[in-house]
């Protein structure tokens, strides 16, 4: 299974190249990607969320952003469309150190997306 990725969308704006004639406007959103906490409580065999795989549990350092340009994730401009769904984030502090949680708002887990840039994985 791919690796997930998840972002907050901190701004949504419309771009237009009107150098090309013809050429309609993008609508696109600078995200700051979460990143993924090396420690989980995910991994532990007595864990509730191991029972619930389709809901797409992930752990994630709290209040850590990856870098802008990070090649180990996606860009930070991306198409909106390419979005596939939200997702919920809470927070876990009975763990050292305590962590994001978040869980997809989609029916289905979604991992794929298709941009004009290339494939990424997000959830």
């Amino acid at each position: 299974m791919p690796e997930p990725y998840v972002a907050e969308v901190q701004v949504v704006f419309r771009h237009q190249q009107n150098s090309i004639p013809g050429a309609e406007s993008t609508v696109l959103a600078r995200v700051s990607w979460l990143k993924p906490s090396p420690v989980t409580p995910l991994l532990a065999n007595r864990n509730l969320w191991n029972k619930f795989p389709e809901l797409g549990v992930e752990t994630w350092l709290l209040d850590e952003y990856a870098e802008s340009g990070d090649a180990n994730f996606p860009p930070n401009i991306l198409p909106l469309a390419s979005i596939h769904c939200q997702a919920a984030r809470g927070r876990v502090d009975y763990t050292k150190p305590p962590l994001w949680i978040t869980t997809t708002m989609d029916r289905v887990i979604c991992f794929t997306i298709s941009t004009m840039l290339k494939p990424y994985q997000i959830l």
